[in-house]
């Protein structure tokens, strides 16, 4: 079964996004995951899978995606493990920034 979470205007990097989604894939309930931007070439990659549907395709190169494929996959759990993984990624980050929005960009 495929489970998704969008997440609208969430812009990361992609390099970061990819790190994230090789720690998600180790988990024992997990078959494939794909935590990534919203573009053409991770759709593409998600229709490989068999794991693109409608409201993923419908998606901007601004909306974070979380895309898990296994069976009994609690998708709350996933979405803490992700925010946790960015929070640690961007920490390690010499002084570089990500914000979930341009509002809270503005705001720091």
């Amino acid at each position: 079964m495929v489970y998704k979470m969008i997440k609208p205007n969430s812009y990361y990097d992609s390099v970061t996004l990819m790190l994230i989604t090789e720690d998600i894939k180790k988990r024992d309930d997990v078959e494939e995951a794909l935590v990534g931007m919203g573009t053409d070439t991770n759709k593409e990659f998600l229709k490989e899978l068999n794991m693109l549907d409608e409201e993923l395709e419908k998606t901007t190169p601004n909306d974070l995606l979380i895309v898990i494929k296994g069976e009994n996959i609690d998708m709350d759990e996933i979405e803490k493990e992700v925010e946790n993984l960015l929070k640690a990624e961007t920490q390690e980050d010499e002084g570089e920034k990500f914000y979930s929005s341009l509002e809270s960009a503005v705001k720091n």
